[in-house]
């Protein structure tokens, strides 16, 4: 398959573009075949056989599910080594990773098995690296991350997404509690029930999750009368994204 020995030779070359195209054409250039990886996580080894039954061990995937697969891999590898590179250089913050190779996976294959990590990935990287302008950046993060839940309703990243957003909540109920210009009793209060109602989804709803672990001790430390009934709906918080409320 000379698609998918280009794309291996471009990426271990630091051609990336070259790489990214080259992977997306080997899937339906194989198509009838399987992509095979003989070890978990690695690209090691990987393989595209169209004997049936395939004579070799491994994981089998379709070429569409197999490029998507590599093309997470190679975003995988070229974020952590960025990100080690900023964090030595002490220069971490928003949009600062590269995005090449998960933005080629969304296009091309959307529905992936590996597609919500690689959009949880630049939902992130956009996120406020500093907290000196509250309540903007909570407020566009738990945005962010509902927009993420919207578009993937069944992602394993789900109860993390939740127990962040609780997180952010529960910051903004702190800062709106605070003395003026922050001082807004209201919002302090719509903002911890919404922190509340999301620990509780997390506890109800993935009760083996750490998260619904963390979730549980969260609660348990306040009173019966501040916990909510049932998940309060989301509507109610527009009201922190409107100005002069």
């Amino acid at each position: 398959m000379l698609d998918q020995q280009r794309a291996m030779a471009a990426f271990a070359a630091d051609r990336d573009q070259e790489a990214a195209a080259a992977i997306v054409q080997a899937a339906p250039a194989s198509a009838g075949c399987q992509w095979v990886f003989p070890a978990a996580g690695s690209l090691e080894g990987l393989t595209i056989s169209c004997a049936k039954p395939a004579p070799i061990s491994g994981e089998r995937l379709s070429p569409q599910e197999g490029a998507a697969r590599v093309l997470y891999q190679w975003g995988q590898a070229r974020w952590e080594a960025k990100t080690k590179q900023l964090a030595e250089a002490s220069a971490l913050r928003s949009n600062q990773h590269p995005r090449l190779f998960f933005e080629t996976l969304l296009q091309h294959y959307p529905q992936s098995e590996p597609a919500d990590d690689a959009k949880l990935k630049l939902v992130e990287d956009g996120f406020c690296w500093q907290r000196d302008q509250y309540p903007d950046c909570p407020v566009f993060e738990i945005k962010q991350y509902e927009q993420f839940l919207q578009a993937y309703p069944f992602s394993s990243q789900r109860p993390r997404v939740l127990s962040e957003m609780a997180r952010r909540y529960q910051v903004l109920a702190e800062r709106f509690q605070e003395p003026a210009p922050w001082h807004k009793p209201a919002r302090a209060e719509l903002c911890a029930a919404m922190a509340q109602s999301l620990w509780q989804e997390l506890v109800q709803r993935y009760p083996g999750s750490p998260e619904a672990r963390q979730a549980r001790q969260t609660l348990d430390q306040l009173p019966a009368d501040r916990r909510p009934a049932i998940p309060m709906p989301r509507e109610v918080f527009e009201v922190l994204g409107r100005e002069g409320e």
